[in-house]
């Protein structure tokens, strides 16, 4: 992962990764959605590492709850 352009670096997370190219990172900055509620169709939708990824990626405005996690 690029650090010299933003990527984990001012997060302060060491071996920081995409989930995509190491599975096993202890800091997956960037992952797959496995399961979410589909507000248009109104069903879950689930996806594993075999699906599709088409049309996974969050971009935009949607709802979500982010709690504090303990400091590195």
């Amino acid at each position: 992962m690029r650090r010299d352009r933003g990527g984990a670096e001012p997060c302060r997370l060491k071996d920081a990764n995409s989930s995509e190219f190491n599975l096993q990172t202890p800091h997956p900055v960037i992952y797959l959605i496995e399961q979410w509620f589909d507000h248009r169709t109104k069903t879950t939708q689930k996806r594993d590492l075999a699906s599709d990824k088409g049309g996974s990626m969050r971009l935009g405005a949607y709802p979500c709850k982010l709690e504090k996690g303990p400091s590195p």
